[in-house]
């Protein structure tokens, strides 16, 4: 079981990714990072088991993240079966990130959501406070108030 499952762009969120996933072990928190580049059918499954295991899903947030890419697009996919879940979907905005890159009237209707979807700004400087406004916003596994207090018992 996981706190929360870490999703990212490998080409613009490799880095921030793994200092989110750095930032929320030396919290106590249990968060899953994928760092295999395997695209196949196993690759997914694997995907969703980790997210299956996750009340929480956290999109790293970085240039490019909502474009569509083909012919499979990994993230798009993953986003879809986080939603079908009825995962905690939580986004973090990286420098260089523009949230109107895409055009979301385009956009099929369950994407097309994201055009008003709420996010956090992460701010180097302000690591630990970026961090507390996602863990603030996190649940636990029965979908009350994420606490680090109960990860530590």
């Amino acid at each position: 079981m996981f706190d929360i499952f870490i999703s990212y762009r490998r080409d613009t969120g490799t880095t921030s990714a793994q200092l989110i996933h750095a930032l929320f072990k030396n919290k106590g928190v249990n968060a899953y990072l994928d760092s295999k580049v395997i695209r196949n059918e196993n690759f997914f499954n694997n995907i969703k088991r980790n997210i299956d295991a996750s009340p929480n899903y956290l999109m790293i947030l970085t240039p490019g993240f909502f474009k569509k890419r083909e012919p499979v697009d990994w993230i798009r996919k993953e986003i879809e079966y986080a939603k079908s879940k009825g995962k905690n979907i939580i986004g973090l905005a990286f420098d260089g990130y523009d949230h109107y890159e895409v055009d979301w009237d385009l956009e099929k209707p369950f994407f097309a959501s994201f055009r008003s979807f709420n996010y956090y700004k992460f701010v180097p400087s302000l690591a630990d406070a970026s961090l507390a406004q996602v863990l603030d916003v996190m649940v636990d596994a029965l979908g009350n108030k994420f606490s680090l207090e109960k990860n530590l018992i």
